[in-house]
């Protein structure tokens, strides 16, 4: 009977044994494992760091590059920077004399105002001065009689019209000694006209002409000023309350 106990006693102590040899055995793999996985994260975390700050530092020498080599005109799509308070278009032929007083009389109020002549010798004139209108708050569309036979200030109408629907460019119409609804109306004898005054120019390109159709159509509808020289106001003092009205357009 003693013998009997004294052999199980010896089972369950050599059992012990073994489970604790098998425990320890467990506890060492899972020291090693816990070892690499610790090692493997001192590795990783800090060279994660460090990729982190590389690409904030790239991120961060774009942003200076792409800011420090933007031109002056800006991201696509936005409007380059305003130059000129006032872009003034009319025909040349029928009223240099009077927009040139019109000029100085804006300019005396310190409004910026582009007028073609200021270009200088030599400047490619149509891409100067769609970038004019481009950098203009306002543009004053001078309408006289025999505007419509233009085909130089009828590139400049959808030039400037182009600009009003993109950027909101102010378009300030004044008929200077005309009815607005001629242009809304155009009957055969003002179709006819279409940018007839130059010479050499025929009417054959009709999507050119429908354009400038268009444009005047639109320009006619744009609400603006009636300009009739008479007795009772000089030219001057017409001058001068034009001015006034497009400075007030400003403020």
């Amino acid at each position: 009977m003693a013998a009997r106990g004294t052999e199980l006693t010896n089972g369950i102590s050599e059992k012990f044994a073994k489970l604790r040899e098998k425990g320890k055995a467990e506890a060492t793999r899972s020291l090693a494992r816990g070892s690499v996985f610790n090692a493997t994260l001192n590795e990783v975390v800090p060279r994660s760091i460090a990729i982190l700050s590389n690409c904030n530092l790239i991120l961060k020498f774009g942003v200076e590059r792409f800011m420090s080599t933007k031109n002056d005109a800006g991201l696509p799509g936005q409007r380059p920077p305003r130059d000129y308070d006032v872009f003034i278009s009319y025909r040349l032929e029928d009223m240099l004399h009077t927009m040139s007083h019109l000029k100085s009389a804006l300019e005396r109020r310190e409004m910026r105002t582009f007028f073609d002549y200021t270009l200088d010798g030599g400047v490619p004139y149509r891409p100067a001065i769609d970038e004019a209108v481009e950098r203009s708050k306002i543009a004053v569309m001078v309408v006289s009689q025999n505007y419509h036979f233009s085909p130089w200030c009828l590139n400049e109408l959808v030039k400037i019209l182009e600009c009003r629907k993109k950027w909101g460019l102010i378009v300030l119409p004044i008929f200077w000694g005309m009815n607005a609804r001629k242009l809304r109306e155009q009957r055969r004898h003002f179709v006819k006209n279409i940018g007839q005054g130059e010479k050499g120019f025929e009417q054959d390109n009709p999507h050119q002409v429908q354009r400038w159709r268009n444009a005047l159509r639109t320009l006619g509808m744009i609400k603006g000023w009636t300009v009739n020289i008479s007795l009772h106001k000089t030219e001057a003092e017409v001058i001068e309350e034009l001015a006034d009205k497009i400075s007030a357009k400003l403020e």
